[in-house]
């Protein structure tokens, strides 16, 4: 009697966590005794190849699905007939490089071309990238120089990829038209918030040296003041950024303000230093903020001032000074200030160069009296000086703009910036969340064609 044989169970009809849990045993079998580095090595290599046939498998299937029948046209929804079969499209993924195979079908009445398998699959209109992966090389090209960009892709990924693909999948995020907009959860009103804005300056091609104008808004409890020992922290804080564009700044910087429920909080902090164009600005978008001028500025003139007052052997007596208006100026009121300022005046006599300094340092304080209630600042926990936005143009702007030999078009430069602006404020995270889910919406109808 011949033995009966058990019959061969069909792959299909294994469970997947068992086939997964004996490729594992399989893999850890081959690897047992060496080392954790060729240990972690091989896994990565093995995850890539998977990843690829995976891939690879799935576009075939997609591409066997294909059918000569007429597809309804995404415009009209009339029947339109296959002009050209079995066109390739190659598709840059996270394991290299993949191989689509599809129909080109041309509408009779619209007298437009689309590939059907392109919407299905929701391929974006233009390039080689799938959109997740587009999204990670944007987030390594905002944060990093093209070439570098590339480099770290080929570090994290192992495939290769060209410094001009970076180039243009940064392009083309920053040329879809809805713009990044930063929105961070805000789940209940602020007490108090706090708007810095001030510029700094991009190099431009066709304008050389053009100003960046930049603002922070933050919730001060979400901030940590620095010291000697540790540095300054702030969370929670959303950024802007616009290349020289007085009225689309104004425009965002109201949404933003919205955003953060400015119009609900309590108390509005509004810092900056003397430029006219910050107080208007806050007149127009915050009349009732607490206007305050950036403490370091007024020092700043003031150590200027006193560089005319006492010479370098007379230091001693240019500290002095310098602490006392410290004090004056600290204690909120400036009528003392500018009344030991005048009587400074007259001690100098006649329109020398000291008492040319003095009058300038008088009318700066003078003009910007208002503005220096730093009493009332501090009884609310807010900052008398503009550091968060001083910080922000470095954190911003120019860590990735401002490197040696970069000259950036006024177009690209506009585009970069807001998307710094929207990095810093969303995050890695949300951030690349936003990227992938810009790219995804950026598909379907190819571009038209006549018939």
């Amino acid at each position: 009697m011949k033995p009966t044989l058990c019959p061969v169970p069909s792959l299909s009809e294994i469970p997947t966590e068992e086939l997964t849990a004996e490729l594992l045993r399989r893999r850890t079998e081959e690897l047992t005794g060496k080392a954790i580095l060729r240990v972690e090595e091989a896994l990565d290599e093995a995850m890539t190849r998977q990843h690829a046939k995976h891939m690879q498998s799935y576009l075939q299937q997609a591409s066997q699905l294909e059918s000569a029948e007429p597809k309804p046209c995404p415009r009209c929804g009339k029947p339109a007939a296959v002009r050209a079969y079995r066109r390739p499209r190659t598709l840059h993924t996270v394991s290299g490089k993949q191989t689509l195979v599809r129909n080109y079908h041309v509408c009779a009445s619209c007298e437009q071309g689309f590939y059907p398998l392109d919407v299905a699959l929701g391929l974006p209109q233009t390039g080689s990238m799938t959109p997740r992966t587009k999204a990670r090389v944007v987030d390594l090209a905002v944060n990093a120089p093209y070439e570098e960009a590339a480099q770290r892709w080929s570090v994290h990924y192992g495939s290769s990829l060209s410094e001009h693909a970076v180039r243009d999948a940064l392009n083309h995020v920053m040329g879809l038209p809805e713009q990044v907009e930063p929105a961070p959860e805000r789940p209940e009103a602020p007490q108090v918030l706090v708007v810095q804005n001030d510029g700094g300056m991009v190099l431009t091609r066709e304008l050389g040296w053009k100003e960046v104008k930049v603002a922070v808004v933050y919730d001060p409890q979400h901030a940590r003041q620095g010291d000697r020992f540790a540095r300054g922290h702030l969370t929670h804080a959303s950024y802007l950024a616009e290349l020289a564009q007085p009225a689309a700044f104004a425009s965002q910087l109201q949404l933003l303000l919205q955003a953060r429920g400015a119009s609900e909080a309590k108390r509005v902090v509004w810092l900056g230093d003397g430029a006219p164009s910050n107080w208007t600005l806050c007149d127009a978008l915050c009349p009732d903020a607490l206007q305050l001028l950036d403490w370091y500025h007024l020092m700043s003139h003031a150590g200027t001032c006193a560089k005319q007052l006492f010479t370098d052997k007379e230091a001693a007596c240019r500290e002095v000074w310098l602490d006392r208006v410290a004090f004056l100026a600290s204690r909120g009121p400036t009528a003392p200030l500018l009344r030991e300022l005048e009587l400074c005046r007259f001690e100098c006599g006649a329109a020398d160069a000291k008492h040319n300094a003095l009058r300038a340092f008088h009318r700066y304080v003078k003009t910007n009296q208002a503005r220096m209630d730093y009493p009332q600042a501090r009884a609310w926990a807010a900052p008398i000086g503009s550091g968060a936005v001083e910080s922000a143009h470095r954190h911003v702007i120019q860590t990735r703009m401002k490197l040696a030999g970069q000259r950036w078009s006024l177009d690209k430069a506009q585009g970069l910036v807001r998307l710094r602006a929207a990095y810093r404020t969303l995050g890695p995270q949300a951030f690349f969340a936003q990227m992938a889910q810009r790219v995804s919406n950026d598909n379907g109808i190819e571009t038209a064609i006549a018939a």
